[in-house]
């Protein structure tokens, strides 16, 4: 787990696990400027997860009657994002038909913290 391998505890910050696991992981991010349009891609993956997120918050305080289906389907809407935008991290290509549903799940290499 990330936690344990970053030596992550209750008095470090979350710049602090972040700089850790990046050190413990070694991952090659891709940039705007080395990959501009494959950091397009991942930008656009993170900017919809943030705009469904914040659409998904403010229906559940605006509606009375929110219930658990709802919430299951766009959460996983909203992870679907997520997951893409970890599997675009290191990419300079696109995902071909396969790699989009595999993509879309959640990924065997990132810990929940």
């Amino acid at each position: 787990m990330l936690g344990a391998t970053a030596g992550f505890g209750q008095n470090q910050t979350f710049e602090t696990l972040l700089k850790a696991a990046a050190q413990t992981i070694g991952s090659k991010l891709i940039n705007m400027k080395s990959a501009p349009a494959e950091w397009a891609t991942l930008m656009y993956e993170l900017e919809d997860a943030h705009d469904h997120l914040g659409s998904l918050i403010a229906q559940m305080n605006a509606e009375d009657d929110f219930d658990e289906a709802d919430l299951r389907i766009q959460l996983a809407h909203v992870f679907s994002h997520l997951n893409r935008a970890w599997h675009r991290r290191d990419r300079t290509d696109d995902f071909n038909n396969e790699e989009w549903a595999a993509a879309s799940r959640f990924p065997a290499d990132l810990d929940p913290i």
